[in-house]
């Protein structure tokens, strides 16, 4: 929890962004803030944290994303520009009709909304059991992990 809440105080530092201001925008106290930043955030309810993550993603979209750590990108859900000749048209989703219109309906959300939908999909991913897709290849042929 330290980890994640140093990355929290960095992504606010970046913003330029108070504990006070931050928590006044995201409607929590700043008493919440300063327990998520210092690792106490089992504490502060997972509401409260959403709502932070996406007061820092809106005032980190307005940064040149090349000033943003990519630790700091992650938390908060901004996207990095890639270089796909369209938003859903990656490599990984070229030739898989499911996992292009997932990447579709997770462009069209906002950046809290976003952050909050790939945390629930990698949280049910692992409630599910499934893999994390870094299993080589002789086992994925053989189909053990």
């Amino acid at each position: 929890m330290r980890g994640f809440g140093a990355t929290v105080r960095r992504a606010r530092d970046l913003a330029g962004l108070t504990q006070g201001a931050l928590a006044e925008r995201a409607n929590i106290s700043q008493g919440g803030v300063s327990r998520l930043e210092g690792g106490r955030g089992t504490a502060v309810p997972l509401r409260s944290v959403m709502s932070v993550l996406g007061v820092l993603a809106d005032s980190l979209r307005k940064l040149p994303p090349e000033s943003v750590p990519d630790d700091v990108l992650w938390l908060v859900g901004v996207p990095q520009l890639a270089p796909w000749s369209s938003p859903t048209d990656t490599p990984a989703s070229a030739g898989d009709p499911l996992l292009k219109a997932l990447i579709e309906r997770h462009r069209a959300l906002t950046p809290a909304e976003r952050a909050v939908f790939v945390r629930a999909a990698l949280a049910l991913a692992d409630a599910l059991g499934l893999p994390d897709g870094l299993a080589d290849e002789t086992d994925a042929k053989s189909g053990t992990q």
